[in-house]
Formats: structure tokens, C-alpha cells, sequence
């Protein structure tokens, strides 16, 4: 579980333009009634919705942040505020409720105890189904009094048109490398290897550090490793599939899919740093290799297709064969480097 403390953060350094782009709208008093916060998981975005939520019922709001010592502040750094509601999914994994869009739209309607803001967080608001979705759409399009909504997403795609267009969209992207790697080289111990964990996390820096203490990183290493013998046709598929299944296919997918951006980059012109992804090394090198490079990149683009399909699939809450999905995606990458 992330601290709370970095709550006290933000706007984390990569947040700066988002957060100013908020605040210029609360000094104006052109506030939106709704917004979707949109952008990859572990970039921060739950963070920055509670922490704006605490700035709009500030009651001394001191250099544009929340000054933390007014009572609103005390109370909504405890999450017990009572103009602030959160909805997020009972268990990880799972879709979110109707009857908690429910208990949400009863929340707009009452009258704010503090006198200001009323704030909503819907958190990976793309886990609505359709009846959920619905059950939102007054309360989205016209919310009672000075009430804020705020959605999460890490697949705003999910999110049917009707919801989006009643949102004004905010986009978190992952930072640049150097400064993830600055940010998380001072809340990891020295002896960390930072620029292989965010690596390992895609440059997401609050995933990174909730990896830190995992086997994460030896994890993708090895899994790399194998995916190169796999390749080179030293290693059958069905090891490369019982390992990914033991790392969790949501795992194993974002190391297929990282792997052909990584060769793509490779095949284009980019220098490879071992440094940045351990063990995918020996594949760079028997990729670059081959005399044939134009079919071999649009084989490598495919399975980097392969995998952004693989993962709607396994986001979409549709239970998909897990088994048979990597199966596919371990067989069609052994076949990389054939005719």
C-alpha cells in the first residue's frame, strides 16, 4: 500500500502544469463541474484529486496549496471530511457498484457541512458498466450546489462518450526518466537500482516504489532472458507460458509488450542501454542481426498489437482464458524471426 504521505507532495514534480492549469481556474471561479483525470496508473492521479479536493475547502489557502492547519484541512487529511466522498472499486480487480453511484448522487444532493466545495472522486471510473455509467449521468451533466466530480482512469477508453463528453479532461502522462529517477532516488535506499525499477514500472514513479521491496526487477530480468531464448529457439513455449503464469498474466503481457517497444525502438535507430531492461540484451542483439530488418519490424509492431489487444481483453473484466491468451502470444513470438 502507497504511503499517505505523499500526499503531503503534491503536486509531485511531474504534476506542476496540472496543477497550476486547477488552481487558475479556482482563482477565476471558472471551475468545471466535472473532470476526468486521465492518464497511466502509478502517475498519481488519485493522489492529486484528494489533495485538490483538500486546496477547494481550504480555509486558508496559502502559495496555491492547502495551508494543512485549518480544521477542513486536519479533518480531509484524516479522508474523514464529510464534504469529500471517494468511490472506488470493494476489491481490486472488481467493477464498481450501482448502489455506490447511488449512495454518490444521495451525497450530491445534501447541503455542504462546511459551508464550500462538495468534492466527488470517482477512482478508475472505467470499472462502471453501462447501468452504472447510466445511474450517473444526471448527477455528471448538472451536480446540486458547489459539488466537484472527479474521475480516475488508466483506460479512459473504457469510459462510454457520454460520460467523457460531459467531463473536462485532464491528461497525467509518466514523466521524462531523469526526473522519475531524481523523485524516486530520494524516497528508495541508495543501494536500489532506480533506473531498472522504473524500467520495471514503465516510468511510473509510484509503481516503482511500490515495487521497490519486490522481486520485481529479477522478475522481468529472467522472464527477458527466456524471451530471448524463446526467440532464438532455445526454449519452448509452454515454460515461457508457465512462468508468465506464475507472474500473473496482466504481469507477463506488459513484458511482451515492452519487449517489441523496446526491439521497435532498437530496429529504428535507438541505442539499447542493458542497463535500462536486464536481460533483454542477448535479443537485442540477435534481433539486430537480421539482414531482413523491414519485415521483421512489421512483425515486431504486430506483437506489440498482440499485446495492447491482450490487455483490453484482460482489463475488460470479461474473465478471458488467461492460459490460452499467453499461449498465443509466447507461440507468435517464437515464430519472430521466421518467414
Amino acid at each position: 500500500m502507497m504511503s499517505t504521505a505523499i500526499l503531503d507532495e503534491v503536486p509531485l514534480p511531474w504534476q506542476q502544469q496540472q496543477w497550476q492549469r486547477l488552481r487558475r481556474q479556482v482563482d477565476d471561479n471558472k471551475l468545471a463541474h466535472a473532470y476526468l483525470f486521465s492518464g497511466a496508473s502509478g502517475t498519481g492521479k488519485l493522489f492529486f484529486a484528494r489533495r485538490l479536493a483538500l486546496y477547494l475547502l481550504c480555509l486558508a489557502p496559502s502559495e496555491g496549496l492547502p495551508c494543512g492547519h485549518c480544521r477542513n484541512c486536519q479533518i480531509g487529511g484524516q479522508h474523514q471530511h464529510p464534504d469529500v466522498l471517494i468511490v472506488e472499486p470493494a476489491e481490486e480487480g472488481r467493477g464498481l457498484k450501482i448502489d455506490q453511484i447511488r449512495d454518490l448522487n444521495a451525497f450530491t444532493a445534501k447541503t455542504s457541512h462546511a459551508g464550500r466545495h462538495k468534492v466527488v472522486i470517482i477512482d478508475q471510473a472505467h470499472r462502471m458498466n453501462n447501468a452504472t455509467a447510466n445511474a450517473l449521468l444526471k448527477t455528471l451533466e448538472e451536480p446540486a450546489g458547489k459539488t466537484i466530480i472527479i474521475l480516475t482512469s488508466d483506460l479512459p477508453g473504457f469510459l462510454s462518450a457520454t460520460i467523457r463528453s460531459r467531463c473536462q479532461r485532464i491528461q497525467f502522462p509518466p514523466p521524462g526518466l531523469e526526473l522519475a529517477d531524481s523523485w524516486l532516488k530520494q524516497h528508495c535506499s541508495a543501494d536500489l537500482n532506480t533506473t531498472a525499477l522504473l524500467a520495471a514500472a514503465n516510468c511510473r514513479p509510484l509503481f516503482a516504489l511500490e515495487i521497490a521491496e519486490t522481486d520485481r526487477v529479477e522478475e522481468r530480468r529472467a522472464f527477458m532472458e527466456q524471451l530471448g531464448q524463446l526467440v532464438a529457439g532455445d526454449l519452448n513455449p509452454e515454460l515461457l507460458v508457465r512462468k508468465g503464469l506464475a507472474l500473473g498474466e496482466q504481469v507477463a503481457n506488459e513484458y511482451f509488450l515492452s519487449s517489441s517497444a523496446i526491439l521497435i525502438k532498437c530496429l529504428v535507430g535507438r541505442s539499447f542501454q542493458s542497463a535500462d531492461c536486464p536481460g533483454l540484451g542477448p535479443l537485442v542483439d540477435l534481433v539486430l542481426a537480421q539482414n531482413e530488418r523491414l519485415p521483421l519490424l512489421r512483425r515486431l509492431m504486430q506483437r506489440y498489437q498482440d499485446s495492447v489487444t491482450a490487455n483490453r481483453q484482460i482489463l475488460s473484466g470479461a474473465n478471458p482464458n488467461t492460459q490460452l491468451m499467453l499461449e498465443s502470444l509466447s507461440w507468435r513470438w517464437s515464430q519472430l524471426l521466421k518467414s
